[in-house]
């Protein structure tokens, strides 16, 4: 049986376990009205905005069957931002074009109620992240470059401004709340040296802490994210060495971990891509061989074998003994400028940007390109990532690396860092899954990283409805044995009429 599982899903009604396993929702309007919230075992909510500025709201439950359906109105010229989801409420903050002020609307789960919160917001900010916490919201961003921070006390549209006031040229990379303080990570530059920042501040934006990690004095951290496991707290991202540029910039060499302990970095590990056994697997046969023999070629004679590749990390997974890390392998793309860039309107859901999609989660290769070495290359504007592949590793409790895989990618390029790769962990495997031209792609990983044999999930034979073309579409792990797959897409009923809907498929594995 082939190593990797391709589930093939059919777009149209079938029963397992006698439970809807797909629903539809007619897509007049176009695909980018629509919003999916995965919410686990509690179902799905879906946000879909009319054109008269009304926002209707459906809570379906994890059999696909409606639970409550709401409307809020929002106006016409209110763009989504994005949203937050802490099990018992949903928030959504939204940005009117016209004033530039905010709207936060908070939905409760379990019935049809929300209500909306009025923000202000400082000239010329641009939002990058949000986090909610009981009636205390964050907002991070920048004025000009420089990181702020909005927080919120929801009843008080009245912000209390934080301006991080450090030295250099900083990005802001997460936001987390625990308990009744919120931790913020920065990467800062400071005369071409960089740090990994982590500030604690209070609930009203008191700084009640500050860690520093510097890198190895011949490394650049490229990237710094926080988060927290059972045992520890983590800063991860990726480093480079200081004299490798490509396009202009710094290649990423690998992942580093640091575990911060009383507000210290107790211990930074640093994890090249070189010494990993599957990371060139996207290559040919003939390919790996050559690059392998100039990988024990560098070290026979003391150095190491530099690559010339990006990486975005996005996910951490905790298991029983292990920290399994997620990312994508990427190389920026450009073209000349000398027309405008792919632009996908600016609606609802995809506010544009200079080259595209606005990045929801990577603002800080727009707002900090000089961070990640570069931006645009005189002439030449960025025109998106091309993806390569999707990396996994598993780091254990001491922090030595257990096992790596890749998952190579075919002629796939996206216009904003997304997450692509959807990873879990279930009953000591892990979980690799995507979607790609109506399929979803599955790869299950042993214990000690081994791709495992798995099956094959067939359509049913009698077909009701058939794909025309996929706008696009996205998939998640969901609850317990099954996958959430969802898009818009234009199918034909069995009369033959063609129609775009929004679509949810259950996908049992």
């Amino acid at each position: 049986m082939r190593n990797t599982l391709v589930l093939l899903f059919s777009l149209f009604l079938f029963s397992v376990a006698q439970a809807q396993t797909r629903m539809e929702i007619p897509a007049d309007n176009g695909a980018n009205s629509f919003r999916l919230i995965n919410l686990n075992e509690k179902g799905v909510i879906i946000l879909q905005k009319d054109p008269q500025g009304w926002l209707n709201i459906k809570k379906y439950d994890s059999d696909l069957a409606l639970a409550w359906e709401s409307n809020a109105e929002i106006g016409q010229k209110s763009d989504f931002l994005e949203h937050y989801a802490d099990g018992g409420f949903l928030y959504l903050l939204m940005e009117n074009r016209s004033s530039k002020e905010f709207d936060l609307l908070r939905i409760s789960v379990s019935f049809a109620a929300s209500q909306r919160f009025p923000l202000r917001s400082v000239p010329q900010f641009d939002m990058s992240h949000f986090k909610v916490k009981d009636d205390v919201a964050c907002v991070g961003g920048s004025v000009k470059g420089e990181p702020i921070l909005l927080f919120y006390e929801l009843g008080n549209q009245i912000p209390k401004i934080i301006s991080t006031n450090l030295k250099g040229e900083s990005g802001l990379q997460t936001i987390d709340f625990e308990d009744d303080m919120v931790h913020v990570s920065f990467l800062n530059k400071v005369k071409k040296k960089s740090e990994a920042i982590l500030r604690t501040y209070s609930g009203n934006g008191k700084v009640l802490y500050t860690t520093t990690i510097t890198p190895k004095p011949e490394f650049d951290f490229l990237s710094s994210k926080f988060f927290r496991t059972a045992e520890s707290n983590l800063i991860i991202g990726n480093y480079g060495y200081k004299m490798t540029e490509r396009d202009g910039g710094t290649n990423s060499q690998g992942i580093y971990v640091a575990r911060i302990t009383d507000n210290h970095a107790t211990q930074v590990n640093y994890y090249s891509f070189a010494d990993f056994k599957n990371f060139f697997k996207f290559m040919s046969e003939k390919q790996q061989d050559k690059i392998e023999k100039q990988v024990a070629k560098k070290k026979e004679k003391g150095g190491e074998f530099r690559t010339s590749y990006r990486a975005h990390i996005h996910d951490l997974i905790e298991g029983d003994n292990e920290i399994i890390i997620a990312s994508e392998v990427f190389m920026p793309e450009f073209r000349n400028n000398n027309m405008m860039s792919p632009m996908y309107g600016n609606s609802f859901m995809y506010p544009y940007s200079y080259y595209g999609r606005y990045p929801f989660y990577n603002n800080v290769w727009n707002y900090y390109p000089n961070l990640w070495g570069y931006g645009n290359r005189g002439s030449q504007i960025l025109d998106g990532f091309k993806y390569i592949q999707g990396l996994i590793i598993s780091i254990d409790k001491s922090g030595k690396l257990k096992w790596d895989n890749s998952i190579p990618y075919k002629n796939l390029k996206m216009y904003d860092l997304k997450n692509y790769i959807k990873v879990t962990t279930k009953q000591g495997s892990t979980l690799a899954a995507y979607s790609r031209d109506n399929k979803i792609v599955v790869n299950e990983f042993s214990e000690t990283g081994q791709l495992k044999d798995g099956q094959i999930i067939e359509e049913p034979n009698e077909k009701t409805q058939r794909p025309r073309n996929g706008d696009y579409e996205d998939t998640e792990y969901w609850f317990g044995n099954f996958f959430l797959n969802w898009g818009v897409q234009k199918v034909a009923d069995a009369g033959g009429r063609k129609k775009t809907v929004f679509f949810v498929n259950k996908i049992p594995y």
